[in-house]
């Protein structure tokens, strides 16, 4: 992470909060995995919409869809998987 932060280069910030987040996933660490989550999330959509990486949204979504559900949040769970089928059916 602290390299990817020093290259201030979005793709190795993004890449790097989500492998932080699923590595703290595995270890249990739920709080934190999602702050890096939601900072792969906030971060990947700060950009023109032609720039969009969607296939890295789906994979944070879908992890944040499973941290939803360890925590008990499975409404929540659900909308996550709502949109990630939405834009799935865009992207075909």
């Amino acid at each position: 992470m602290n390299i990817a932060e020093l290259s201030q280069e979005r793709f190795p910030i993004l890449y790097a909060h989500l492998a932080l987040g699923r590595s703290l996933l595995a270890l249990g660490n739920l709080a934190d995995a999602e702050t890096h989550f939601d900072q792969a999330c906030r971060l990947s959509v700060q950009c023109e919409a032609s720039d969009m990486e969607w296939d890295f949204i789906i994979k944070v979504q879908t992890e944040l869809s499973k941290l939803y559900r360890l925590q008990g949040r499975g409404k929540e769970a659900d909308a996550v998987d709502g949109r990630i089928q939405s834009v799935k059916e865009v992207l075909e």
